[in-house]
Order: structure tokens, then C-alpha cells, then sequence
């Protein structure tokens, strides 16, 4: 459905919907910080979008 869903794993509980891609997410990758933590997602329209879960 060309969407990225956060969720908690202890509680089974989708946490986020990420939307608006322009295609199907081809790759994911996840990165946590002291301060923050991100992820960024290829997609098949050639974007790279880096997020910052909040």
C-alpha cells in the first residue's frame, strides 16, 4: 500500500503510518542515536527520504 508502519513490538500496536511515496518502498534502514533515532527509505521512483521518529 506503498506505506511504512512503526510499531511496538511488545505491544502489537501499529505506533505510525508513514505516507506519500510515489511508489513501492524498495529498502529500509534504521539508525538510533543518543539523541534522536532515524530511518531513511529508498523508494521506486528513485527518492531517498531520511525521517526522524519523533
Amino acid at each position: 500500500d506503498n506505506t511504512v508502519r512503526l510499531w511496538d513490538v511488545n505491544s502489537g500496536q501499529c505506533m505510525a503510518v508513514v505516507q506519500d511515496f510515489h511508489g513501492r518502498i524498495t529498502s529500509i534502514t534504521w539508525n538510533s542515536t543518543p539523541n534522536s533515532t532515524y530511518f531513511a527509505t529508498g523508494c521506486g521512483d528513485k527518492s531517498v527520504r531520511m525521517w526522524q521518529v519523533i
